[in-house]
């Protein structure tokens, strides 16, 4: 919570799968209402720092944020493809 990756409150798991090879990759959290609610009470909280950035600096962290996607969009492709099973041009 706060910035970090969290397990669903429950515990619970689910995988994930390759449509195109039924080989499952990874499991990701199996997140509920409670889950939910976390996450939002979290963004709430966040923006009441956020908010006090000056939008410059918010700015920059945005662009480098986009800098980053930039830089690994082979690998976020090759994610995405095998998530949904779609052939990678």
């Amino acid at each position: 919570m706060d910035g970090a990756w969290v397990e669903a409150v429950d515990g619970s798991t689910f995988p994930v799968s390759d449509p195109a090879t039924d080989a499952v990759f990874t499991q990701v959290p199996n997140s509920g209402a409670q889950d939910a609610k976390r996450a939002v009470d979290a963004a709430h909280s966040a923006f009441a720092t956020w908010r006090k950035v000056p939008a410059k600096q918010r700015a920059a962290i945005i662009k480098r944020w986009n800098d980053l996607i930039v830089a690994h969009t082979e690998d976020l492709g090759k994610l995405i493809s095998r998530e949904q099973g779609k052939p990678l041009a």
